[in-house]
């Protein structure tokens, strides 16, 4: 049985799709900007946030956020 709020579905149109897969691939950016970026694009894809957890490899906490 799950628990806590569902996930709300993240919709992002092409131009933010596009726009987050330059962020994430930046080098002049911070590390947190680059891995909030990651983080939308892969649940934008509809990947669990445990998932995301172990790749992005931050707290479920700072996931949720």
């Amino acid at each position: 049985m799950r628990t806590g709020r569902p996930k709300a579905p993240i919709i992002l149109s092409q131009e933010e799709n596009e726009q987050l897969l330059s962020i994430s691939k930046s080098r002049p950016m911070t590390q947190a900007v680059v891995n909030r970026a990651r983080i939308i694009l892969m649940a934008a894809e509809g990947a669990p946030n445990h998932a995301i957890t172990e790749k992005v490899k931050l707290s479920p906490q700072m996931i949720c956020k």
